[in-house]
């Protein structure tokens, strides 16, 4: 099973139990970073049942809704253990043809507010995949 795979209520259920204890706020741009186990590009990861799942997309299904087919989760922040959701978003798998770079915005806003978080502007950074 996938990470994406999962059902809301296990996302909830693995949120609580294993992920929301392990959560760090760290830096300025308001990253709250997993502080278990990471895989070798850094996202965080947990194993339970005898799969691995990756922890910001737990999280995002856990907070906001399951992930469609054919989508997947980004970060628009650069730091790929940050598990924040006003910094994690629904995006189409894979990359656009010719695309090197994905710009990244930087939200502003309590976990309340991230619905209608505003762009800091001056924030925006290139970032390489």
């Amino acid at each position: 099973m996938k990470s994406e795979e999962i059902t809301k209520g296990l996302a909830v259920r693995l949120f609580n139990q294993f992920i929301k204890g392990r959560l760090k706020e760290v830096g300025g741009g308001g990253c709250v970073v997993y502080t278990g186990k990471k895989n070798k590009q850094g996202y965080g990861i947990l194993y339970f049942a005898g799969e691995e799942f990756l922890v910001h997309c737990v999280t995002f299904i856990a907070e906001r809704k399951e992930i469609p087919i054919g989508k997947i989760i980004r970060h628009r922040c650069v730091e790929r253990g940050c598990c924040r959701i006003g910094h994690l978003m629904l995006s189409e798998r894979g990359r656009k043809k010719g695309e090197k770079n994905r710009k990244v915005e930087f939200y502003v806003g309590s976990k309340e507010e991230d619905n209608s978080a505003k762009i800091i502007e001056g924030l925006t950074k290139q970032v390489k995949d």
